[in-house]
């Protein structure tokens, strides 16, 4: 049996001849341009096409640029899948978007049409209370939706929905918080701790006394003295030494200059009336009857038990000055005490 090969062609030419002429019905068609098969149903001009394309994801350009395309092609453009719906490929409106469509107030995409939520787009009666921790510190509700979670006695919240500290006791204060000074905490009343040289007058911390080791440095040496831990003026003069003193002080209190007031002190102590040697010592004093004057006295003894009767023997006199006597002998006033021996 012999076999026959028969070579079948169909009508042929460019897409927009196809599209000048009616197919009959059955007919083929192809463009050689485009490349495409189309099937005549004796009405339609040009045909139905046999198959539609797909074409490759498009990097650069846009869709409306692909002028081989058939109603019914699809491409992906911007990861957008695309459909053409309409003649003409080059008008937006010929394409249609091919997806999942979204609640617009809600999703949004963005401009490499990455779908994501719309800016302020949950409400709280989008959420579920499964979202919040319930140890995290956050309350929810489906009407009010997340806040913190505070006891409104340590932490509230204020008008204006701000976290806000109401009270916080030494229950809330760990003791650890404190060091050099300040004591308290963990149930305890906050307090300053402080030595004896300070007291509180009217809840205020004050400074009661220093304690001259405190001082250091600080003190002259040459004016004050430490004793005992007490500080002190050192003594500026004595007494015993200059009785009868003129003291003139400074304007801070300082003794500036020591003057005796004891201008002479007169005894006779030789034959000759004229004679003295100016201290006023008993053993200095001749035991003469001459040039002496004897007083008879009486008086009590040391506890008033008995009356005594004792003779005191003139031994001169002690003389004292009014005034500075650097301001010449004509101004001074001297005062003399007499001096008796027995």
């Amino acid at each position: 049996m012999d076999i026959e090969i028969v070579k079948l062609k169909i009508r042929r030419g460019t897409d927009s001849q196809r599209q000048a002429v009616i197919l009959e019905q059955g007919e083929l068609g192809y463009t050689t341009d485009t490349k495409r098969v189309f099937v005549g149903d004796g009405t339609t001009a040009g045909g139905n096409i046999i198959g539609n394309k797909v074409f490759a994801p498009i990097v650069t350009g846009d869709r409306t640029l692909l002028s081989d395309t058939a109603i019914g092609d699809l491409v992906y453009d911007n990861n957008f899948l695309y459909q053409l719906t309409g003649a003409d490929f080059s008008s937006e409106i010929s394409w249609s978007y091919i997806g999942t469509r979204v609640d617009p107030d809600t999703f949004s995409f963005d401009s490499q049409n990455k779908l994501r939520f719309q800016t302020n787009s949950i409400a709280a009666s989008s959420l579920k209370a499964s979202v919040v921790y319930d140890q995290g510190g956050l309350g929810f509700s489906t009407i009010e939706g997340l806040s913190a979670n505070v006891d409104d006695t340590t932490i509230g919240i204020t008008a204006t929905n701000l976290l806000s500290v109401i009270n916080i006791g030494v229950d809330e204060i760990n003791s650890s918080s404190f060091a050099n000074g300040i004591s308290g905490g963990s149930g305890d009343i906050i307090s300053i701790e402080a030595t004896d040289n300070f007291t509180y007058t009217s809840g205020k911390l004050e400074l009661a006394s220093v304690p001259a080791t405190a001082l250091g440095s600080t003190i002259d040496t040459d004016d004050f003295t430490v004793a005992a831990g007490n500080l002190a003026l050192k003594e500026k003069y004595s007494a015993s030494v200059a009785p009868l003193a003129s003291v003139t002080t400074d304007a801070d209190g300082f003794v500036s200059a020591l003057k005796t007031s004891v201008y002479d002190a007169l005894t006779a102590n030789g034959g000759d009336t004229n004679a003295f040697n100016g201290y006023g010592n008993k053993n200095n004093i001749r035991n003469e009857t001459v040039r002496q004057t004897d007083v008879s006295c009486i008086s009590g003894n040391y506890n008033r038990t008995a009356v005594e009767t004792i003779v005191l023997s003139s031994a001169g006199f002690m003389t004292l000055e009014g005034v500075d006597p650097s301001n010449g002998p004509q101004d001074i006033d001297r005062f003399a005490i007499p001096i008796f021996r027995y």
